[in-house]
C-alpha cells in the first residue's frame, strides 16, 4: 500500500474548474494507467466484488490543495498556479518507480465544456507509512458516501455520520476490501467505533461511471476518531472509507 504527493502546475489563464472534478481526476488516472500499462489497468477494473456485487476499485485520492481559490456559482477558481494532491493505491503493485513512470511530467487537462484547467505533474514523493494503533485520529480529505437500502424502500438513503446504522456499514465495507485484498488472511476482529470530533458538513457532488448517466452523491466531511485493529486502520488510510473511494470519497488524513 502506498500514497503518494503530487505536485502540479497549473497553466495559465482563467483556471476555472467545476466543482465536481473528482469524476475528471477519476478518468485521469484510469486513462494514464490503460495507456502505459493495459494489463494493470484491467486488473484494477475486475479485481473483486464487494457486497451486491459493487466493485472496488483500490484506489483513493483527495481533492487539489491549493494556496488560494475562490468559488463562483459552480465554478472554482485557482487563483495560484502551484498545487497538490494526494493518490493512494491499496494494493504493493503500485510502488514509486512504476507511478513516477506512469504520471510524472505528464500534462493533462481536466474539465467540462463550460471551462477546463490544464496540469503538468512536476513531482511525485511516496508519503511515509504511518505508525498505525488501535485508536487513531482522521480528517476527511474529500466527502465520506455511507448508504443502505431500508427495507421496503425502492432507493437507498445516504447516511449521515451519527446515525445508528453508519458505523456498521463504514465497517462492513472495509472488511468486505480487506477480504477483496487478502483473502488468505484471517479478517481482523476487535472492536470497530467511530466518535465525531467536529460537526459535519454535507457536500452533494456528481459523478458519472462509464456507460451510465450522471448521478448526484452526497458524502460529509468531518474530523473523528477510530477505534479498530490496525490492519483495518491501514486499509482505511490508503483505500478510503465508504463507498465511491475511486472516484474521490472517503479520502483520510491523519490528524496529531
Amino acid at each position: 500500500m502506498n500514497r503518494f504527493r503530487f505536485t502540479l502546475a497549473a497553466g495559465s489563464g482563467d483556471r476555472l474548474l467545476p466543482l465536481d472534478y473528482s469524476y475528471f481526476l477519476s478518468s485521469y488516472v484510469y486513462k494514464t494507467i490503460s495507456k502505459e500499462n493495459p494489463a494493470y489497468a484491467n486488473w484494477l477494473h475486475e479485481k473483486g466484488y464487494g457486497e451486491k456485487r459493487k466493485l472496488f476499485k483500490f484506489f483513493n485520492f483527495g481533492t487539489l490543495v491549493t494556496k488560494e481559490y475562490k468559488i463562483h456559482g459552480d465554478r472554482l477558481k485557482l487563483l495560484h498556479p502551484n498545487l497538490s494532491w494526494e493518490l493512494s493505491f491499496a494494493h504493493e503493485e503500485a510502488a514509486l518507480p512504476f507511478i513516477r513512470g506512469l504520471f510524472l511530467n505528464n500534462t493533462f487537462r481536466i474539465g467540462d465544456e463550460i471551462s477546463s484547467v490544464e496540469f503538468r505533474v512536476n513531482q511525485i514523493e511516496c508519503l511515509p507509512c504511518p505508525e498505525f494503533q488501535e485508536e487513531m485520529k482522521y480528517k476527511t480529505y474529500s466527502p465520506v458516501c455511507a448508504d443502505y437500502q431500508f427495507p421496503g424502500e425502492k432507493y437507498t438513503t445516504y447516511l449521515e455520520p451519527g446515525h445508528e446504522l453508519y458505523t456498521k456499514i463504514i465497517y462492513n465495507n472495509l472488511i468486505s476490501k480487506y477480504n477483496i485484498l487478502f483473502p488468505d488472511k484471517t479478517t481482523p476482529e476487535g472492536e470497530f467505533e467511530i466518535e465525531l470530533l467536529s460537526e459535519t458538513k454535507r457536500k452533494v457532488l456528481q459523478i458519472q461511471k462509464k456507460n451510465q448517466k450522471p448521478v448526484r452523491v452526497k458524502g460529509y466531511t468531518f474530523t473523528f476518531k477510530l477505534k479498530a485493529h490496525p490492519e483495518l486502520q491501514k486499509l482505511a488510510y490508503y483505500a478510503g472509507i465508504g463507498k465511491e473511494n475511486s472516484m474521490g470519497f472517503g479520502c483520510l488524513g491523519i490528524r496529531d
